[in-house]
């Protein structure tokens, strides 16, 4: 339901971008400027709707990349989408493996209660020696 959402929200954007070249284009054909400044406007929003275009295939597939490594997808689209390149770089630099997060076992300190690895045979915050449980 979600990924049909998103498809007609995209759609509809591009349509709108689109009408309102064409629009563009027949307010500017009914002036007085001349067929070169009608191609220079044409070439420009040619590159733009080809850059729109590439985005959103970007922002598709970190949805999707997000999704197979277990992040949550709707947000990191939404980063995407509004952070531009920055939020590309920060989905580049900290998205986790393929299948998720690995879970690392724990257990607590007794002398401190802290949560630590359940191998450590010495506690990282208090620094009490104990037997190691394997």
């Amino acid at each position: 339901m979600i990924k049909t959402n998103i498809k007609l929200f995209l759609w509809f954007l591009f349509l709108v971008m689109l009408s309102g070249t064409i629009g563009s284009a027949d307010l500017y054909r009914s002036s007085t400027y001349s067929d070169t400044s009608l191609s220079i406007f044409f070439l420009i929003m040619s590159i733009y709707i080809i850059i729109f275009i590439v985005w959103i295939a970007v922002a598709v597939w970190v949805y999707k990349d997000a999704k197979k490594r277990g992040e949550n997808a709707a947000l990191w689209l939404v980063i995407i989408i509004f952070g531009g390149l920055i939020g590309l770089l920060i989905w580049f630099a900290f998205r986790p493996p393929i299948g998720g997060r690995k879970y690392v076992p724990s257990r607590l300190c007794p002398n401190c209660g802290r949560e630590i690895p359940f191998d450590a045979n010495l506690c990282a915050y208090c620094g009490k020696k104990f037997e190691s449980y394997l």
